[in-house]
This record gives structure tokens, C-alpha cells and sequence, in this order.
């Protein structure tokens, strides 16, 4: 467990058994640059036991998935068949992350799903990819990609200088808005 004493339990799993309440449990489903086999994870997890245990289930794909060899409608599909089979779910989305100014090439393609994840889920989505852009005063990292045109990115006030992950200052402020997204549904 981690945070202990938070009244959080954050676990590292998918076995259904550890999923009591108060438990956030978090798995990795896939494998990077394949976000097909991630949303086929994530839907093997759920009707494999995760979805008779839980309140909230959502999964993210990495900045590395994209360009994805996914497509919108497969993950519309698959989400419908999910919330249909697990009625007392509730699922939600996440934008999928976005990588620094210096290797911003296939924002334009993150950019894409996110606009699309937005538009068909517009009160269900962690807009993970819009606050990692914005340093704490709001001002936004924009990039040119590879369709030519300015894009959001991650603000360098939360890289890691890495490409594309975040530092522990931008983890700590996702976990809050994380929080405080979760506690409106």
C-alpha cells in the first residue's frame, strides 16, 4: 500500500480480491506503442473480476500509444459493451497524455484522440493532456507538430526532460486534480 494512513489505499494490482473499499487500484494493462492491446487489457481486467468490485474504472494510454493503431469507434465500441455488461460501473476517460515542446511530432495525433474523447464524453473525462500543458498560471505550451501546426504540450514547469513524463511537481498537481475530479463523480 501506498500513502498509508491518508485513508487512501493505493494498490498495485488486478486481482479483484484486493479491491475492497477505499482501495485505488492501479494495473498496467498492455504494452507500450500498442494501445490495442491496452483497451483489450483494460476489458479483459473488468470482466475478469475488477468489474464486480468496483465504483470507477478508467484506464490512460501513454504518450508513447500515439500515433495509435486504434481507432475512435473500436474504443467507443468497446467502452458501450462495458458500461452495457457493468451497469453499476462507472467509467470514465482520460486524454492521453502529451509530450515536451522538443518532441512535440505526434502531438497533432494525441491532440486528435483527445478532441475526440472530449466531444463524446464531455462530463466523464480527466483532462489529463490539458492541465499538464498549462504551468500554475494557466499560460499553455504550444508546439508545432507534424501536421504544421501548434499543438498543446507539456509545460516545461511539470517535465521531466525526458520527452514526455511528468516530474514530481506535475505528478503532485494531477493527483490533486485527480482527486478532486473522482470526487464529483
Amino acid at each position: 500500500d501506498n500513502n498509508a494512513g491518508s485513508g487512501l489505499s493505493i494498490k498495485e494490482t488486478s486481482d479483484s480480491d484486493k479491491l475492497n473499499t477505499g482501495v485505488f487500484a492501479n494495473d498496467y494493462v498492455g504494452s507500450n506503442e500498442d494501445s490495442v492491446s491496452k483497451l483489450n487489457a483494460f476489458d479483459s481486467a473488468i470482466r475478469n473480476g475488477v468489474g464486480n468490485n468496483v465504483d470507477i474504472a478508467f484506464m490512460k494510454f501513454c504518450f508513447v500509444d500515439f500515433p495509435t493503431n486504434l481507432s475512435f469507434s473500436t474504443y467507443q465500441t468497446k467502452i458501450a459493451a462495458l458500461k452495457k455488461d457493468y451497469p453499476n460501473v462507472k467509467f470514465l476517460h482520460v486524454t492521453t497524455p502529451i509530450s515536451e515542446a522538443t518532441s512535440a511530432d505526434d502531438n497533432d495525433s494525441r491532440d486528435k484522440w483527445n478532441i475526440a474523447l472530449r466531444a463524446a464524453y464531455p462530463d466523464e473525462v480527466f483532462d489529463l493532456a490539458d492541465y499538464e500543458s498549462k504551468n500554475s498560471n494557466g499560460n499553455q505550451c504550444l508546439a508545432t507538430a507534424n501536421d504544421g501546426k501548434k499543438h498543446p504540450c507539456l509545460n516545461a514547469a511539470w517535465a521531466e526532460n525526458d520527452g514526455g513524463h511528468i516530474n514530481q511537481a506535475g505528478a503532485d498537481m494531477l493527483a490533486k486534480k485527480l482527486v478532486n475530479f473522482l470526487s464529483t463523480k
